[in-house]
């Protein structure tokens, strides 16, 4: 599943790179889906957890670790999980539960917005971007609308 995620990912990116007008809204989206369910897959396959948040400018994926007797959020830097700019910008609105519309800040934030946890669910979530919606459940179902 992870190896067809990472196929989908590097196809679109490709196609993005060919495009002249840069990442669509709908390029955007997809493949922030497929970075959702690839962070799903790792958050599985580590037995871990897994975060995410979403800027103006772009987004981050988190791994929580343990440092010095803590848990901390540190931010992926490296692989599909990486912090990544929208080459564009994005009308975005994200809601979570029990809260009516989250900010979305300018600058990547110390911790996650969203957390994937390793029994395969997803804090419950949906994500505007220009139009698009993106919608996660529980049971770790990410669909875009």
């Amino acid at each position: 599943m992870l190896v067809i995620i990472g196929v989908v990912i590097s196809a679109v990116g490709l196609s993005l790179k060919r495009s002249p007008r840069g990442q669509d809204a709908r390029s955007a989206t997809v493949i922030l889906q497929a970075r959702m369910l690839s962070a799903e897959q790792v958050s599985l396959m580590e037995s871990s957890l897994i975060g995410f948040s979403v800027t103006q400018n772009g987004y981050q994926f988190y791994r929580l670790k343990h440092k010095q007797d803590l848990l901390v959020w540190e931010p992926i830097k490296r692989g599909t999980l990486m912090y990544q700019p929208f080459e564009e910008h994005f009308d975005l609105a994200l809601t979570l539960p029990n809260s009516a519309q989250a900010l979305i800040p300018d600058d990547v934030p110390a911790v996650p917005m969203i957390i994937f946890n390793a029994g395969g669910g997803v804090t419950p979530f949906t994500l505007k971007l220009n139009g698009y919606t993106m919608t996660g459940k529980y049971n770790g179902d990410i669909t875009i609308q």
